[in-house]
């Protein structure tokens, strides 16, 4: 694998890269073809001793897709490295509990929260129910076997975080990248014992809440 920090490398081409601190770009090999015969197949890109204490690791796969390992509670997620709104890094993003959506990542530049298990973006609705955008981000299947971490590409129609996902992601740091400020939208907190909620929406927040609803395509 090749090391990654906070240092200026150029490529064969002679372009600047900025890299990121604590993580490590992995070439993933294809490991198995899927069952059912199609094109889509596992590919090895990491072991379990990689991921390490954070338990967060950049991979490439796919032809260069950048993925984001986060591992959480016991569980092992794949999903595409940046943040489909406008491109903020979730390798090192919090995690929130997000009731019957799962754990979601936040993203630290607009804070909005994405499933870990589904790649829905998520808001709260007036009456405080967390309601889904659709999907937004992609997420991959992870298998774990002998020690290594495989990945299988999800395939699907062209979502939003498609636009992203093989540019070099921002550098990521862990924690958030600047203060919290107000949330787009208030975007959520699930409501959960034990989980922080937000404050109630005001009209300006609200008028937030329509704008979170859009995205890079501007739906």
């Amino acid at each position: 694998g090749v090391g990654w920090g906070y240092t200026r490398q150029r490529s064969p081409g002679g372009v600047p890269r900025r890299l990121l601190m604590e993580t490590q770009a992995v070439d993933a090999r294809s490991a198995a073809s899927c069952s059912d015969g199609t094109s889509s197949a596992l590919h090895e890109v990491a072991s379990e001793s990689q991921l390490g204490q954070n338990g967060r690791l950049l991979v490439q796969a796919g032809g260069g897709r950048y993925i984001a390992l986060i591992a959480h509670r016991g569980d092992v997620h794949a999903i595409d490295a940046t943040c489909y709104h406008m491109g903020g890094p979730l390798l090192h993003a919090e995690i929130e509990d997000c009731g019957p959506f799962g754990p979601c990542v936040v993203c630290p530049w607009h804070r909005y929260q994405i499933s870990l298990r589904s790649g829905d973006s998520l808001y709260q609705n007036m009456s405080g129910t967390v309601c889904s955008k659709g999907l937004k981000q992609r997420v991959h299947e992870v298998v774990r076997r002998d020690g290594k971490i495989l990945v299988r590409i999800a395939h699907s129609d062209k979502i939003e975080s498609d636009n992203y996902a093989f540019k070099t992601p921002p550098p990521s740091s862990g924690g958030l990248a600047a203060p919290p400020q107000r949330r787009s939208g208030e975007v959520l907190r699930a409501g959960a014992a034990g989980v922080r909620r937000p404050a109630r929406l005001t009209a300006g927040a609200a008028g937030d809440v329509a704008k979170s609803m859009c995205g890079a395509d501007g739906r």
